[in-house]
C-alpha cells in the first residue's frame, strides 16, 4: 500500500494517520517559503473517492462532485495565477480523540481567546487557522 508517512501510529485510533503527515509539510512548506498577496480566498473543495469505507468520507448533493473529502482551502488570487498555499481536512465524525476523550490535535484557536476572553466560534477558529502564516 502507498504510505505519506514513516511515523508509527499513535495508540489511538486516528483514521488520518496516513495523510496527515503529507498535509502538515505541505502547509509548513508554504509558511516557510510563500508570502501571499493581499488577495486571498478562503474556500471549500470536495476530492472525490468512491469507497465510502475512506476516513472523512462525506456526502455535499450541492457539490459538482458530491462523494470524497472535503477540505478548506486558501490561495493567493493576485497576478491571475492562484496559488493554493494552505489546506485543512475536514475529518468530521472521524476526527481523533486520545485516551483520555479530548481531541487529539486540537487548534490552538479551538476554546476562549486570550486577548477578549471570548469563545472561538468554529467560523473563527477556520479562519484563524487558516491565515496562521500572515498574521
Amino acid at each position: 500500500a502507498l504510505r505519506f508517512t514513516d511515523k508509527e501510529p499513535p495508540p489511538f485510533v486516528d483514521r488520518f494517520h496516513e495523510v496527515r503527515e503529507m498535509i502538515d509539510e505541505f502547509n509548513e512548506h508554504y509558511a516557510k517559503n510563500y508570502c501571499p498577496s493581499w488577495l486571498n480566498c478562503l474556500d471549500k473543495s470536495m476530492n472525490l473517492w468512491l469507497d465510502k469505507h475512506c476516513p472523512g468520507f462525506m456526502s455535499v448533493p450541492r457539490k459538482p462532485h458530491p462523494l470524497g473529502n472535503e477540505y478548506h482551502s486558501i490561495a493567493d488570487g493576485d497576478d491571475g495565477m492562484p496559488i493554493m498555499w494552505r489546506i485543512k481536512l475536514q475529518e468530521g465524525e472521524d476526527r481523533p480523540k486520545n485516551k483520555a476523550g479530548k481531541w487529539a490535535f486540537p487548534s490552538k484557536f479551538e476554546g476562549t481567546n486570550p486577548n477578549s476572553k471570548r469563545k472561538y466560534t468554529k467560523t473563527s477558529t477556520l479562519m484563524c487557522e487558516m491565515t496562521e502564516p500572515i498574521h
